[in-house]
């Protein structure tokens, strides 16, 4: 079959209208696959981080849980104290006994929290970066109000 000059430069031009065609394809193939090279890289950095975030967490929770056993050992004490002034019937006895046991209890606390603070610390220390110093900040002003509390508790019980 012969085809005429006009059906070959139509047939040529259509050839070339699909290799330029074919060459976009090929381009828009490798961007995509740059692009999903590029996600790939970032999927593991934030998977890297993912996991960071998690010792945070964990050294969080950490910190939580020794704050719940404070808090936990200072509900306890001073429901003790209560049941205490309720079972004593001379008044001044029971102020005696009071200002007696107090400031060692009070030392005792303060030892725990001493003693367990710094480790707590030094261990959130290991994991954290810059926002740990944040963190242990804002921790420190925590601890603070919990003895100005407990100061101001004290207080009221004299």
């Amino acid at each position: 079959m012969i085809y005429s000059k006009n059906q070959q430069d139509k047939y040529k031009q259509s050839i070339q209208e699909l290799e330029v065609s074919l060459k976009k394809a090929i381009s828009s193939v490798r961007a995509t696959d740059e692009m999903l090279l590029d996600m790939i890289e970032s999927y593991l950095k934030i998977n890297t981080t993912s996991i960071k975030l998690n010792e945070v967490i964990g050294t969080g929770d950490n910190q939580i849980n020794n704050l719940k056993i404070l808090l936990k050992t200072l509900s306890e004490v001073g429901k003790k104290a209560k049941a205490s002034v309720e079972e004593i019937d001379d008044f001044s006895v029971a102020i005696q006994n009071s200002i007696v046991t107090q400031p060692k209890v009070f030392n005792e606390l303060t030892g725990t929290l001493e003693k367990q603070l710094p480790k707590s610390l030094g261990e959130l220390n290991k994991t954290l970066s810059i926002q740990t110093n944040k963190f242990q900040r804002d921790y420190e002003v925590f601890l603070e109000q919990i003895l100005k509390l407990m100061l101001k508790y004290e207080q009221t019980k004299n």
